[in-house]
């Protein structure tokens, strides 16, 4: 059934937001369950997109693992990623970044995170995984910006590599 359902959704699908591939299943009260109703991973071949708006759902972390699972057997490498006020807390972003996978998660060039209940724990995995493969050289390396703001890397202007994330971060708070 999830097969045919990807198929429908695929055809229905708007085509890109400006020139990527979008998928767009933010603010639809998703769960992990709703997830795997709707075939994701077959979505995902389908449609093929570069990005993918999940934001405004209660997927959890039970869901954000299905989607960093699904992201890292997707044929196409997402680029944008919104996983705002999905609850998925610490272990929502470590399951995710796993899920993904350590190589493609390199290609992902903006990523909200914010209102998921994630500590500064998370910004540590945060730039563990989103920093480019060392090969790359020091030079390459974004740097991440906490408050949503888009940071060049520390190379030369030649180097400039934008990364955009939004995260939220309570340190603290109880």
């Amino acid at each position: 059934a999830a097969g045919g359902a990807a198929a429908a959704l695929a055809a229905a699908a708007p085509a890109s937001v400006g020139s990527m591939p979008l998928l767009n299943w933010s603010s639809q009260r998703l769960t992990a369950a709703a997830l795997a109703d709707r075939g994701l991973p077959d979505v995902l071949a389908a449609v093929r997109p570069r990005t993918l708006w999940l934001h405004d759902n209660s997927l959890g972390p039970d869901g954000a693992a299905d989607v960093g699972a699904a992201l890292g057997a997707a044929p196409v490498r997402a680029v944008r990623l919104t996983l705002a006020s999905n609850n998925i807390g610490d272990e929502g972003v470590v399951a995710v970044f796993g899920g993904i996978g350590a190589e493609r998660s390199t290609e992902l060039r903006s990523l909200s995170l914010a209102l998921n209940s994630i500590t500064d724990a998370s910004a540590s995995v945060l730039g563990g995984w989103l920093a480019p493969p060392a090969q790359l050289g020091a030079a390459a390396r974004p740097v991440l910006s906490a408050d949503g703001s888009e940071a060049a890397s520390a190379g030369s202007a030649e180097d400039v590599d934008l990364v955009r994330v939004r995260v939220r971060v309570r340190v603290g708070v109880r």
